[in-house]
């Protein structure tokens, strides 16, 4: 959000404070305590009673809001006792520490700027129980109350007669969680500046489920969740936005966010209604690298979306990918989401922001439901192919396809369809009706792996004639050929594998000094970079991209240097083999105490899934933390916790731990 861009709301308080300024003596003295307005129109003077306190500089006070009672303390609780509001605070908003709401407060019809820059106010008590089934205007009900904490919970809140909640909660910058989940928004039409936060540093929301909302009559989200610097996901993917006319700085400045699921929006109708050449829906979002679009979620191609930084930098999500290139991937093939990748092996085209902005432009009909992410490289799956009999039971073992990403590979040869296949002393004929369709059969090599199941009906065994006995002639099967097979690790010249050696794809780190080599052959005029032996979350890592042997038989790693941010990273060179030097940068195992500590000094998170996707908590240093298992996924590992969520296994993260 541009500095010159101030809100509706912000130009309120400009104003708000030069009318209440130092102009006047008299004025600046009836602010130097809390009062009540006594304007006959707003509180009965008759029941007005100011009680002296015993420290003459502050005063206890006493009257009416509407028909409600209210009582102000020495210590600025404001107590409001049943009867219904008017849409004015009779206090100076200024000395209100704290509100306490008892059971039958009802706000008014028009609730706009109700409770507004109570600024030093640090809680609503008993907010849950405000009556609010009549009012129809929420605008900045609760805007520029900065101090507010905590959880707030407004589960109980009535809004279906609510048409305005403009800057709503504007500023709200130390609440951690608001309970609005079950809101009835259907007849809402303005939810412009709702959560805006002005780039505030220490804003505590995280997390806001609005996932259910009715946004159906919406026409303005305007900076609706700016400045938000804190939260990584929102999910907003069911609302529908047909009547959406204004969507500009709608996720500006939320430098945390990752992803947006877009893909049921409908932007049509949307034009830059503020800032003509300056739309900015996602400006700022640096670390938004997963974007999912539709036919109708199209851009005008000023929307702010950010270029993919490239160089091989992590992505924000703690996986440990990185992101190769200056573009945006689809993520599945053919650009049509059909699950041939996902968002850390995507497989599909890649755009620049102004391609993507192309693809998806007002004029486009037809444009695909696709998820899209930062440019990374994809690494190709297998495929597996699968021999049972008519119950399922495998009868013969699997066998695999590999090869390079989109290469060509087809199964209805017969060295994968095998015609006949001769299993514990019966044979079994493939079942002609039930192979699956040529398009399975036949195709390109994915980044996720696919399987072929050929089904096989037992022979019925020959009889033989009990008078001309004749040794029946069992059909001879074709030889079983040989699995083509890509050695994920090497052999030794005897022919042996080599069991400690690192998967080719796999990263590794340095534990003591070493030095990358240009050939297997290591010596002094050989080496290219050396590498100090470092504190373990500093640890030289590399990719191993293949081996070697030295002339006298060593092992070496082929590797790529990807140290980010620093002089060497991208080289590629030699680099020993030896555990005693390098070793996996991912856990294999589980310790026997079952725990693990997170040593990363910005902590790590926890997420739904196995491919750490759905982020659900955050832990922070020195936390200690039970394990349930270890499951592997591609070339890396992840512990599930007992709780079920499941955190990476790198060593830059963790560390097994004896209690």
């Amino acid at each position: 959000m541009n500095i010159r861009k101030i809100s509706v709301w912000t130009l309120g308080i400009i104003l708000l404070l030069l009318m209440i300024g130092p102009g006047n003596p008299a004025q600046a003295s009836a602010l130097a305590k809390p009062r009540i307005n006594r304007t006959s129109h707003h509180v009965a003077a008759n029941k007005l009673n100011t009680k002296k306190s015993a420290r003459a500089h502050v005063t206890a006070s006493e009257g009416m809001w509407g028909t409600s009672h209210v009582t102000f303390s020495d210590d600025g609780v404001l107590t409001i006792y049943p009867g219904t509001l008017e849409n004015y605070c009779p206090f100076n908003p200024r000395y209100i520490t704290k509100v306490i709401f008892k059971k039958g407060v009802i706000a008014p019809k028009d609730s706009s700027y109700l409770f507004y820059t109570f600024e030093n106010t640090t809680s609503f008590e008993g907010i849950n129980d405000l009556d609010t089934s009549h009012v129809t205007n929420m605008q900045a009900m609760f805007s520029n109350c900065p101090n507010v904490q905590g959880n707030i919970d407004l589960s109980h809140w009535d809004t279906s007669h609510v048409t305005d909640m403009a800057g709503m909660f504007s500023q709200w910058r130390k609440v951690s969680s608001l309970n609005i989940a079950d809101w009835n928004t259907s007849n809402v039409t303005n939810m412009a500046d709702m959560f805006v936060m002005f780039h505030d540093p220490d804003i505590q929301l995280h997390h806001l489920d609005i996932s259910q909302w009715d946004t159906s009559k919406v026409t303005n989200m305007y900076e609706m969740f700016s400045g938000i610097n804190q939260m990584t996901h929102l999910d907003i993917s069911k609302w529908n936005t047909d009547s959406l006319t204004n969507m500009t700085e709608t996720f500006c400045d939320m430098p945390e966010l990752q992803s947006l699921d877009l893909s049921k929006w409908n932007t049509r109708k949307v034009t830059p209604m503020n800032y003509p050449l300056e739309q900015n829906t996602f400006s700022g979002d640096t670390s938004l690298w997963q974007l999912k679009l539709g036919p109708n979620s199209v851009f005008l191609g000023t929307e702010g979306l950010i270029t993919p930084p490239g160089n091989n930098t992590a992505l924000p999500d703690g996986s440990g990918n990185l992101n190769i290139g200056p573009k945006w991937m689809a993520v599945d093939q053919n650009g049509v989401d059909n699950g041939t990748g996902d968002v850390h092996n995507p497989a599909g085209q890649t755009y620049s922001v102004n391609e993507l902005y192309q693809k998806y432009n007002p004029q486009t009909t037809n444009a695909p439901v696709e998820t899209y992410v930062w440019q990374q490289k994809t690494t190709p799956a297998p495929i597996t192919i699968k021999y049972v009999d008519e119950n399922g039971n495998v009868i013969l073992p699997d066998k695999q396809i590999t090869g390079e990403f989109g290469s060509a590979y087809d199964a209805s040869t017969a060295q994968y369809k095998v015609p006949t296949i001769n299993y514990n002393g019966s044979i079994y004929n493939l079942d002609n009706t039930k192979l699956p369709p040529m398009t399975v059969l036949k195709g390109n090599i994915g980044a996720t792996k696919q399987t072929i199941t050929f089904v096989y009906q037992k022979a019925p065994t020959p009889t033989p004639n009990p008078v001309n006995p004749v040794n029946p002639v069992v059909p001879n099967p074709p030889v079983t050929p040989v699995i083509p097979t890509n050695p994920e690790k090497p052999t030794t010249p005897g022919g042996t594998q080599t069991n400690y050696a690192a998967v080719k794809g796999e990263a590794v780190y340095a534990v003591k000094k070493i030095y990358m080599y240009k050939s297997p052959n290591f010596n002094k005029s050989n080496r290219k970079v050396h590498y100090n032996k470092s504190q373990r979350t500093k640890r030289p890592m590399f990719v191993v991209t293949g081996y070697a042997r030295s002339n006298n038989g060593a092992l070496r790693y082929r590797v790529r240097d990807v140290n980010h941010q620093t002089k060497n990273a991208g080289k590629k060179g030699y680099i020993t083999a030896s555990t005693k030097y390098v070793v996996p940068v991912y856990y294999q195992s589980i310790p026997k105490s079952r725990v693990i500590k997170v040593i990363n000094s910005k902590g790590i998170h926890a997420y739904k899934n196995r491919n750490l996707t759905a982020r659900v908590h955050s832990y922070k240093k020195n936390t200690r933390l039970h394990i349930k298992k270890i499951v592997k996924h591609n070339l890396t590992t992840r512990y599930q916790l007992t709780n079920g969520r499941y955190i990476t296994g790198n060593k830059l993260f963790v560390i097994q731990s004896k209690r």
